[in-house]
Order: structure tokens, then sequence, then C-alpha cells
């Protein structure tokens, strides 16, 4: 009897899958990596749905669930379920700032009637017209002002290494109550250089770099291209990505991408190795790859079903 008893057990135990006992924080980044890295959204919010169910009191985990449903549904189409979902975030979970900020943003996004869907660049302006903002630094660079700016006003911001000069001078700065968008004007006019509002993310360059950046080519590919090219144009239109490189070696940045993306990402031989600094938060992946070439000189081609990476010149 005792024999029996062991041996239902032992087949209990190994019924129960792997995950079953898995934390929270490990349950999201499974869903994230089916989500993004699988392209399968479907199952990724099956995830996040019983992350909801089992661990809803774990609000920091639950909360960013119930947002990636939300960005689940929009890539299956669904705009009136995507908008029901982050009206969730804002309901059910108000102490979490900045999963809230970027609800309201998504919700912005879609319109009021979950149709008309603004651009990254769209949104941008907005929050540069709209936000209001004080700052107060002594004897600091502008790097220190732009990452000031940039966790005060959640948005993506970078300062291009043919600014580093001027950006690593030591400047003092006091403002009262000025909207973000006169607040930047200010700074980059002071310091000599040009800010660009490159598909929502706002640049920090030269007045020559400017103009660069304005008239690069977006990477694209032909409406005739092979079906390998189409589902690579894809997945760099639909993944969303968070990046944070200081000083990083390129090619080091390259293989980040590979491995968080799950695409093949090769670099031609004879490549350069620059140094890149970078951070951005929830960026599409095609403006973040876009935002890397500029920063490094580089360009993204998407050919025969693989992102290959060579020189801009």
């Amino acid at each position: 009897m005792k024999t029996t008893l062991s041996l239902i057990l032992a087949a209990l135990a190994a019924a129960i899958p792997a995950w079953a006992e898995e934390s929270a924080g490990e349950a999201y980044a499974r869903a994230v990596t089916k989500e993004n890295a699988e392209r399968d959204p479907e199952g990724a919010m099956a995830i996040y749905r019983n992350i909801l169910k089992q661990w809803r009191a774990e609000e920091e985990v639950a909360a960013k669930a119930q947002f990636r449903i939300g960005e689940c549904l929009e890539k299956t189409g669904d705009l009136q379920g995507a908008r029901t979902a982050y009206d969730a975030v804002l309901r059910d979970f108000p102490n979490q700032v900045a999963v809230v900020e970027k609800a309201r943003e998504r919700l912005d996004a879609l319109g009021q009637q979950g149709v008309t869907q603004k651009t990254p660049a769209e949104i941008l302006d907005a929050k540069l017209a709209t936000t209001k903002i004080d700052i107060d630094f002594t004897d600091s660079t502008l790097y220190d002002v732009v990452d000031f700016i940039q966790e005060f006003a959640k948005i993506n911001s970078v300062v291009d290494g043919a600014a580093a000069e001027v950006a690593e001078a030591k400047r003092s700065v006091a403002l009262k109550d000025l909207t973000l968008e006169n607040v930047v004007k200010l700074l980059a006019s002071t310091a000599n250089l040009e800010t660009v509002n490159h598909n929502g993310i706002l640049v920090w360059t030269t007045i020559e770099r400017a103009q660069l950046l304005k008239a690069r080519p977006p990477i694209d590919i032909a409406a005739s291209a092979p079906q390998e090219d189409q589902k690579v144009m894809r997945a760099v239109q639909s993944i969303r990505i968070s990046l944070n490189f200081t000083d990083t070696p390129f090619t080091e940045v390259c293989s980040f991408i590979r491995e968080v993306t799950q695409l093949n990402v090769v670099m031609v031989q004879g490549c350069p190795d620059p140094a890149l600094t970078f951070r951005v938060s929830e960026a599409e992946l095609t403006d973040a790859l876009d935002m890397i070439g500029f920063l490094t000189d580089m360009k993204f081609e998407i050919h025969e079903g693989v992102l290959v990476v060579s020189p801009l010149k």
C-alpha cells in the first residue's frame, strides 16, 4: 500500500510543471520572453493573466503584467481590448506611478475612440508642450540636467557623442515653472546645440549633426521583399525594448540585441567597434536601432532574414 501511494505521489509530482513553483518575477520574465523573443502575444497574455490571478498582491509585478496585456492586445489588433487593459492599470494600481504613466501614454496614443494612434514623436511633442518643470543645478554638466529631465518627464533622451565636449562643461542653471519645451530650447541654445525629436527620442546634438539626423532614412524594405525579410521587418516594428549602455563596445550591444530579440544580427567584416552610451525605456525596436546607428555612424539593413550592420560611410 505504501509503495502504491509513493508511486502515485511521485507521478503527481512529475505531472506538476517546472514553473508551478516559480515566483511572480520569474513568471513575468517568462511571459516577456514569450511576448518578445518568441513573438507569441497570446501565450504571453495567458501567463500575465495567471500572474494577476496568483500574485495580485505583489502590485509592482502585477501592474506591469496588466500593462503588458494591453501591449499584447495592441499587437493582435484588439485596440479596444488594449484600452480596457490600460484603464485597468489606472483603476487597480494607482500607486504604481511609473506603470500608470505608461498606461496613460498608451491611452493617449490610442485616442479617445481607440482608433487613431499617435506616433511616438507626437506623444513627445505633447509632453514637451504641456509638462511644467523646475530646474536648479549648480556646477553640473548637461548630462546631469538631461538625466534629470529624462527621469522627471519619463521621456527618452540622449546626448550625441559629437556634443560630448560641450555637454561635459560645468554650468549652473535655475529655471522655475516653465514648460519642458522652453527649458530644452534654453539649454540647447546656451550650449550652441540643437535638439531633435527623432521618432519620440529627444536627441541633443550639434547643429551640423542635427541636419544629418533629420535626413537619415529609416530602416525599411521594399514591398516586394522576400517573406523572411518581411518577417524581420514586422518584428523590429512590433518589439518594444529597454536599453541601458554606458561606454559599451558596439559588438556587445549587437550581442545583447540578438539575445533579447532572438533576431539574427550580423556585423560585416571589418566593422568598427565604437563604445556606445545610450539609454531608452520601452522604445520601438526600429527607433532604437535607428538611434544606435546614428550615434555610432552605422546602419542596420535587412537582408535574407538577417539584420546586417555596416559602417554608414
